[in-house]
């Protein structure tokens, strides 16, 4: 399982100070312990961003084969918003990967703007008013 960050050219362009970047690894971080407290094997979960260093992503598909992995998933958790280069980058890479590897890869697009998340975040907006209203 891949779980994908921004790639480094974006943050540069938007000129993330360190917090931020530190904040993104944590957040990998917690989802990485989340997921192996579901049951999920640490050495089966990596980190890369959107840089595409191809042979660094197949050496890592290499390591996951050895371990026995059937199927990756590559997840991007960062970007609200999955951006379109993102998602073409993405699909042609493992569209190309594909057709000299016998594994079945999965790409799982980002959080989405999906109306539960709209509604989740409006919910948190209005109780963090509520607890400023409180105090």
């Amino acid at each position: 399982m891949f779980l994908i960050a921004r790639d480094s050219e974006s943050m540069n362009r938007e000129n993330f100070d360190a917090k931020v970047i530190n904040q993104e690894q944590s957040f990998m971080e917690k989802i990485k312990t989340l997921l192996i407290e579901n049951g999920f094997e640490d050495r089966k979960i990596k980190f890369t961003g959107l840089d595409f260093h191809e042979l660094e992503i197949k050496k890592v598909i290499g390591e996951l084969q050895q371990y026995g992995v059937g199927k990756i998933l590559l997840i991007g958790v960062n970007d609200i918003t999955d951006k379109i280069e993102n998602q073409y980058k993405l699909e042609r890479f493992i569209e190309k990967f594909k057709r000299t590897e016998d594994i079945d890869i999965c790409y799982i697009k980002g959080w989405g703007e999906s109306d539960l998340l709209i509604e989740e975040l409006e919910f948190r907006i209005r109780l963090m008013n509520v607890e400023k209203w409180n105090e």
